[in-house]
């Protein structure tokens, strides 16, 4: 409702009247506005299923058995983590963002799905605001800044 209400006055500037459409740069401020809105409510979602998976999630301690290089224009190293769930082993790959300072036998905290333990994380992983959410603040930013 917010967003209807803010895209209306940018329509509206001095020396027009209620009727007359807005110039060019008033457009491309609504749009970015637009855009910035649908991008940001895309990375908020996206945040929000990564919070309801990791809360629903098991908690187990896995072991790094080896590492495996990453990334097709920059590479980078991610550990090999197996945990044992019942009777089975799991083995997964535990990307870090390139951070990867484990030595092999180091013991790291695992979340897995219970009803798939192949879908695993490592705990520890600090993810950081996706690039929907960061582009889209900055679209909306540049809509909301008087022309």
């Amino acid at each position: 409702m917010t967003t209807v209400i803010a895209t209306g006055l940018l329509l509206i500037q001095p020396g027009t009247t209620s009727g007359e459409i807005a110039d060019g740069a008033a457009r491309l401020q609504l749009t970015a506005l637009i855009a910035g809105s649908v991008l940001v409510a895309r990375g908020l979602l996206g945040m929000m299923r990564s919070h309801r998976w990791c809360a629903h999630a098991y908690r187990e301690t896995g072991r790094v058995v080896d590492h495996v290089c990453l990334g097709r224009h920059h590479k980078f190293h991610a550990p090999i983590v197996e945990f044992d769930v019942g009777e089975a082993r799991v083995r997964f790959v535990g990307n870090d963002a390139g951070y990867d300072d484990r030595p092999i036998g180091a013991r790291v905290p695992v979340l897995y799905n219970p009803d798939d333990p192949g879908q695993a994380r490592l705990a520890d992983f600090k993810t950081a605001p996706s690039w929907w959410l960061i582009v889209g603040l900055a679209l909306v930013v540049t809509g909301l800044v008087p022309i």
